[in-house]
């Protein structure tokens, strides 16, 4: 009679299949817990609320939008504390003409604001010719005619502004502003270009 014998172990070879049928599925798993999109889409709907923010000041002065029962003398504006790793941008009524939002002067009135502490917001343009703490965009009604003004200061030969967000390798996007043609556009960039100025 033969003596039966029961394996008590794995084979090399069965080890290595398995571990070889692991490094196959691993990669698998790890791509489908992959944060990058959920972080594009972040990106791209803090662009969108952006471009939306800046559009209603440009589209404040073309309607002639009345603050107390009156157009503003100032116009609309956009205000943009950038000094900051908090970004402040800000939508208000200009009532005394002056280029500049001052919080609870009297002067200016808030209409919307929104808040960016996102790192990978960054900005080129007039923000590297004229590196000051408070940028404003004027809009004048009833052409919706715009001027630039840094701290204050009228900064109208600079021509344009742009706001880049970007995460490596994933998203580069734009909105760029152009005083002359006083639109905002947004673009998105391949990762592996560089964006440029309009």
């Amino acid at each position: 009679m033969q003596k039966k014998y029961i394996s008590q172990g794995y084979t090399l070879v069965e080890l290595l299949v398995t571990l070889s049928v692991f490094a196959i599925v691993m990669p698998m798993i790890m791509n489908s817990y992959d944060g990058r999109p959920k972080q594009r889409e972040e990106l791209r709907s803090e662009m969108v609320n952006l471009l939306t923010l800046f559009q209603s000041a440009r589209a404040s002065a073309l309607s002639s939008a009345t603050v107390n029962n009156s157009v503003p003398e100032g116009g609309y504006g956009i205000s943009m504390e950038l000094a900051n790793d908090k970004k402040i941008f800000t939508v208000f009524a200009d009532l005394n003409k002056n280029g500049v939002y001052d919080e609870g002067v009297g002067t200016t009135e808030k209409i919307k604001d929104m808040t960016v502490t996102n790192p990978n917001i960054t900005f080129s343009g007039i923000v590297d010719s004229v590196p000051k703490e408070k940028i404003n965009i004027l809009f004048f009604p009833p052409n919706g005619s715009s001027k630039i003004y840094a701290d204050g200061t009228d900064a109208s030969e600079y021509k344009d502004m742009t706001l880049t967000v970007s995460y490596p390798g994933i998203l580069i996007e734009t909105i760029s502003f152009n005083r002359i043609s006083g639109f905002f556009e947004r673009q998105q960039i391949f990762p592996s270009a560089t964006p440029t100025t309009p």
